[in-house]
């Protein structure tokens, strides 16, 4: 049987409860066999409307018998039996329930994306997931679990893009302020490598390299996230993707981290980018909870 990794959060109501809740819903059903459960955090909402609660994390390992697809469908009727209403993306909910990993394998189809397209850069997700699956390797990057957040930890703040001038120059279009060679996106600066700047070092800064122009330097093992655009068709309304090209893939497992793009529109580049910057940061994640009657931060 297959090892099946699923995360799970909450920022709605009794957020430490509902994990609880959810847990035993999956753990009860035949065709799912518990391996694991990490410990729950509480971490600091990425990208989504601004003021919303912070949410509880954990991720949960199972030996599954039944198909991907069936697993998605449990996942979502956990969901609604726990009160969760699809309004906004990225917005609040009582549960969210994602299905990381299925054994090795990769499946785009139109309901479902595996690996999940944003887990391998999310801190909230790794580091509950290195807890019950350290060493459960992500089948598109090559990498064990804990070796993606090991270059989230290890890493530089730099950024690859592949291909690199497409990609920047749509950034630069929706970008709030940007030049030849830097682009502000909300928070963050993105500047090319290679210019010379003696202005003292911002935390918020990103060095860009263009992954096509740098395969073969030694630049690639700095970088802390890749961004792909992959040009292939995918389902109506999805905006990421696995990448098909052989280089995108050479790309991706040089770095680990990466996000996948099937589409160039500006504004989505900027939304999807600027929240995949956030999800890196070790200060997403702000301690572990507990629950003694109110959710307590330990």
């Amino acid at each position: 049987m297959p090892l099946a990794l699923v995360a799970l959060g909450s920022n709605q109501g009794p957020r430490v409860q509902l994990l609880q809740q959810a847990r035993a819903w999956l753990s009860s059903r035949r065709s799912l066999h518990p391996q694991g459960a990490s410990r729950v955090w509480l971490t600091r909402p990425v990208g989504g409307p601004a003021k919303q609660p912070q949410f509880a994390n954990q991720v949960l390992l199972f030996r599954a018998e039944c198909s991907p697809l069936e697993l998605l469908e449990l996942l979502q009727q956990c969901e609604a039996q726990l009160g969760r209403k699809r309004q906004q993306l990225w917005g609040p909910r009582t549960l969210d329930a994602d299905l990381l990993l299925y054994g090795q394998e990769v499946i785009q189809t139109p309901r479902l994306l595996v690996p999940h397209p944003r887990m391998s850069f999310r801190r909230f997700v790794l580091q509950p997931a290195v807890e019950v699956a350290p060493r459960m390797i992500h089948p598109v990057a090559g990498m064990y679990l804990q070796h993606l957040l090991r270059q989230l930890d290890q890493s530089e703040q730099v950024l690859v893009l592949w291909p690199g001038r497409q990609i920047w120059q749509a950034l630069r279009k929706a970008a709030s302020q940007s030049s030849e060679r830097l682009v502000r996106l909300g928070p963050w600066q993105l500047k090319l490598a290679g210019e010379k700047d003696s202005a003292p070092w911002d935390p918020n800064t990103w060095e860009v390299f263009f992954g096509e122009e740098e395969l073969a330097s030694d630049q690639l093992p700095r970088a802390r996230l890749a961004a792909i655009w992959s040009a292939q068709e995918v389902a109506a309304g999805e905006v990421l993707s696995v990448p098909e090209e052989a280089q995108a893939k050479e790309v991706i497992r040089q770095v680990g981290p990466h996000l996948v793009f099937c589409s160039l529109e500006p504004s989505l580049l900027v939304r999807e980018l600027a929240a995949a910057l956030e999800a890196t940061g070790p200060e997403t994640m702000m301690g572990i909870l507990e629950h003694t009657g109110k959710d307590q931060v330990h």
